[in-house]
């Protein structure tokens, strides 16, 4: 039953689960650690790493947030759309969608003065069909109430045009040492999506660590970029809310970046750092990358075998060779890419290197023939000779 103080209307037909001109798209379920549990319908809902899981409108019109650690598991059920709703909103763009206090006022009091459905249907840009079911339950509401329309006057709804899309930008993948993986150990992804497409794609299991589920669809930004999911695409779907590491609390408190997802030069500071001898600079890594020493080793281990895994593809031309007619010393420096230990690859083709740094490059003197065969690995990014200098 709707609340009444002085004005009737602050508090009408608000019911997500019973209204059938307001379609609600998700459905939350969370299991939570005290023992109890939620299982309410929602407009919308946004996981979020650092707020939880937040969603709303509830009976009283507010919001409700759940931190995390409050969860002890939980799914967000995507309800499909009606049927008509597609070919409704290209003709009343407000189909579906929650009504505002305001239009209930003056649905109920234009009917009231004699106005035809139609007439308000393109006023509010609604189904008339909506206008009418709408109508007969405000005022199934009043009779109930026994309380009578305060006269008034209806506010003017002239709509500026349909709901604008949001803008959605899609971004370039990041190199492979910072691609997510949902079996990193050193990262826990709260969130987990299941979604079936009208045309026949399917994500099944992409770990998130940030989700915005809204009246228009589903916005990700998955492992390695940013999607907008349109709700009318979506057939079926769910969001798996998944249970922190037992230990996340107490290293976050040490580690402020403990089991976050990577950032492309922390991932690149953990991979060369591996590979520097007589082995990883543990503690400077710890103090700048702010991650347990287990998380950084692991991350380590866990991207050499990534790399070691990668297919690699023959060379379109070989790498370029910077300097070569230049007069200087005996020696070339041979910068390597990423994806492979610079000692793996002076290994593969003999090459016994003076000197390695630390950010994948080595000098050494090489023959022609180690030359040809450095310049076509896919494995190097270029070599350069290392030339005199004079300074007047």
């Amino acid at each position: 039953m709707p609340r009444y103080g002085r004005n009737p209307w602050t508090w009408f037909d608000f019911d997500l689960t019973s209204d059938p001109t307001v379609h609600v798209p998700y459905q939350v379920r969370l299991v939570l650690t005290s023992g109890g549990a939620v299982d309410v319908p929602a407009l919308w809902v946004r996981l979020s790493r650092s707020e939880g899981v937040s969603f709303g409108p509830d009976k009283d019109g507010t919001d409700t947030a759940v931190p995390l650690a409050d969860i002890a598991s939980g799914r967000i059920d995507v309800v499909p759309v009606p049927a008509d709703l597609p070919e409704l909103r290209e003709r009343y763009p407000w189909a579906y969608r929650m009504w505002a206090a305001g239009e209930a006022i003056a649905v109920h009091q234009w009917i009231r003065g004699g106005e035809p459905a139609a007439t308000i249907a393109e006023r509010l840009r609604r189904p008339p069909e909506h206008i009418l079911v709408k109508d007969a339950r405000v005022e199934a509401l009043l009779v109930a109430a026994r309380q009578l329309a305060q006269p008034m006057t209806p506010p003017h709804y002239a709509r500026l045009g349909p709901p604008q899309p949001t803008t959605h930008h899609r971004y370039d993948p990041p190199p492979w040492y910072a691609r997510a993986h949902a079996d990193d150990p050193t990262v826990h992804w709260p969130f987990e999506v299941h979604l079936d497409l009208r045309d026949g794609t399917v994500i099944d299991g992409m770990p998130d660590h940030y989700l915005a589920l809204t009246e228009d669809g589903v916005d990700h930004r998955g492992t390695t970029f940013a999607h907008h999911v349109r709700l009318d695409d979506i057939t079926s779907g769910r969001v798996d809310v998944r249970q922190a590491p037992a230990d996340l609390t107490d290293l976050s408190r040490t580690y402020r970046m403990a089991y976050q997802p990577w950032r492309e030069p922390d991932a690149k500071a953990v991979l060369r750092g591996g590979r520097q001898a007589p082995g990883m600079p543990l503690e400077q890594l710890v103090a700048t990358l702010a991650r347990p020493p287990e998380h950084l080793l692991a991350k380590s281990a866990q991207l050499e075998a990534t790399a070691a895994a990668m297919v690699r593809v023959p060379r379109a031309e070989p790498a370029p060779y910077h300097n070569a007619d230049q007069p200087g010393s005996e020696y070339s420096l041979v910068q390597v890419l990423d994806v492979c230990p610079p000692r793996v690859l002076a290994d593969r083709h003999g090459i016994e290197p003076d000197f390695f740094t630390e950010w994948g490059l080595f000098s050494a003197v090489l023959t022609e023939e180690q030359i040809e065969a450095v310049r076509n690995d896919p494995d190097v990014d270029y070599i350069e000779k290392d030339i005199f200098i004079e300074l007047h």
